[in-house]
C-alpha cells in the first residue's frame, strides 16, 4: 500500500513541476524536517499514536503536521515586520 501512496505522490509532484515550469513559475521544492522542534529547534520525541514532543519548550503535534508548522515558521520570516498578517509572532 506504501509503495501506491509514493507512487501517487510522486506523480503529482511530477505534474506540478511540469505545470510550473510551462507557466514560468519560480519554485523550490524543499524537506521539511518532522523530528527537529519548529519553535527552538531542539530534536522531538515520538509519543504513541505519532505524537511528537519538544522536551525542551513542550511543543506538541502529529508527527504528520510538524512540517506545516516548519512552513508557517518560514512564511512568517518572509512577512515584513510591521506587517501584521502573521499570527505567529
Amino acid at each position: 500500500m506504501r509503495k501506491i501512496y509514493l507512487a501517487e505522490t510522486r506523480r503529482f509532484v511530477k505534474l506540478l513541476v511540469t505545470q510550473l515550469r510551462w507557466y514560468g513559475v519560480p519554485y523550490r521544492f524543499k524537506r521539511l524536517p518532522s523530528t527537529i522542534c519548529p519553535v527552538c529547534h531542539h530534536e522531538l520525541t515520538q509519543l504513541p499514536g505519532r505524537i511528537m514532543v519538544c522536551g525542551n519548550c513542550g511543543f506538541k503535534a502529529p508527527r504528520d503536521k510538524v512540517p506545516m508548522y516548519w512552513v508557517l515558521k518560514l512564511r512568517c520570516k518572509m512577512i515584513e515586520p510591521e506587517d501584521e498578517d502573521c499570527p505567529h509572532r
